[in-house]
C-alpha cells in the first residue's frame, strides 16, 4: 500500500512540474495567424461610400437607392476610392423601432440588390455588413437608412 501511494505521489508531482514548465516556456499558447490584414470598403454601384454622406461616422444610405451593393478591397492610402476585387459578405438589418437584428443573407454573397434589400427596411434602420473571411477589415460596417445618402 505504501509503494502505491508513493508511486502516485511521484506521478502527480511530475505532472505538475511538466505543466508548470510548459506554461513558463509558453508552449501551450498557440497564437492564431494575424487577422484583419486587408482593407475593404462598401461600394454602391461601383462608387465607394465616402465621408460626404456620413451620419455619426456611419455611411448614410437613401431609402430609395437602387443598384448593387458590394464590398471590395481598397488600397491602404487615405484618398483611394477605386476598388480592388470584390469579397464575400453577409448582410443584416437592425430595425430602429425594435432594435431587432434580422439576417438578410444567410450565406456569403458577392453583391446585393439594393432595391430588394431596402424594401425590407424602414426609415432610421441600419444595414450591417459583415465580411465572410476574417482576413478582411471593414471598419465602416453599418449604414444608416435615411433620405439622401450614398
Amino acid at each position: 500500500m505504501n509503494f502505491i501511494s508513493i508511486f502516485y505521489s511521484v506521478i502527480f508531482a511530475s505532472f505538475i512540474s511538466i505543466t508548470s514548465l510548459a506554461q513558463s516556456l509558453d508552449v501551450l499558447n498557440i497564437v492564431p495567424p494575424s487577422s484583419y490584414r486587408v482593407n475593404t470598403a462598401i461600394f454602391i454601384n461601383g462608387k465607394q461610400c465616402d465621408n460626404a454622406y456620413f451620419n455619426k461616422d456611419k455611411p448614410q444610405l437613401d431609402l430609395f437607392q437602387v443598384g448593387k451593393l458590394t464590398v471590395a478591397t481598397v488600397p491602404t492610402c487615405q484618398n483611394a476610392t477605386k476598388s480592388g476585387y470584390n469579397v464575400k459578405f453577409q448582410v443584416a438589418i437592425r430595425n430602429a423601432r425594435t432594435n431587432t437584428m434580422y439576417s438578410y443573407t444567410r450565406e456569403g454573397v458577392m453583391e446585393v440588390d439594393l432595391g430588394a434589400l431596402l424594401s425590407k427596411c424602414e426609415m432610421d434602420d441600419y444595414i450591417i455588413i459583415m465580411t465572410a473571411d476574417q482576413k478582411f477589415k471593414l471598419t465602416k460596417n453599418e449604414m444608416y437608412i435615411a433620405m439622401g445618402g450614398c
